[in-house]
């Protein structure tokens, strides 16, 4: 919760030039607890910053070995929605949805064992945190260390939020967003 809390705490006093209030902050942890209750916990090996700057071409070798990965000091044992959400819905780069819809059925395809409505669920669900964590973590970068390069990337993860937002799971927490940060109020933060 306390990842996720970063939204509320940097980017939506920035937005809104004064803090969240007592109760909106308690219906936001109630509508989180209750989703990532119904997530489960250790599925499979989480990279969590499985993103494309972590990815390297390895051309002495075949196939998927290829692929080399950076940056995985941080994994841990999650959903198997995680890495797949946090490569599709980069914060620094455009994915097509079309592109998305591919990926995701191509990933569905390879084990078909696992069931669709429940991935896609999570999917969403992992979407709307991870990019709710990173408004308040680019905002934070840009308030405490003046890195106004983050601010570039807000209207991005705004998208990705919108996106996941659609998912029927996901329509408590679309109403909270729809009260306290509706989406023509959403904004990127401007340089000073």
């Amino acid at each position: 919760m306390k990842e996720l809390n970063l939204c509320l705490e940097w980017y939506y006093p920035s937005v809104y030039s004064k803090p969240l209030s007592l109760e909106a902050v308690k219906e936001w942890e109630t509508i989180w607890a209750l989703l990532l209750q119904s997530q489960v916990k250790s599925e499979t090996l989480v990279l969590k910053d499985f993103m494309v700057d972590n990815l390297v071409y390895l051309r002495k070798r075949q196939g998927v070995q290829r692929c080399g990965l950076l940056d995985f000091q941080d994994a841990v044992y999650g959903s198997r929605a995680y890495d797949l959400v946090s490569l599709l819905e980069d914060a620094r780069y455009d994915v097509p949805q079309e592109i998305q819809s591919k990926m995701i059925d191509r990933y569905l395809e390879a084990f078909p064992y696992v069931d669709r409505a429940l991935f896609l669920e999570s999917y969403h669900i992992l979407g709307v945190q991870r990019s709710a964590k990173i408004l308040g973590v680019f905002t934070r970068m840009y308030k405490r260390y003046n890195k106004s390069k983050y601010l570039a990337h807000l209207p991005r993860v705004l998208k990705w939020i919108e996106q996941d937002l659609n998912h029927p799971s996901l329509k408590r927490l679309k109403e909270w967003f729809d009260l306290y940060m509706p989406s023509t109020e959403r904004k990127v933060l401007n340089a000073d």
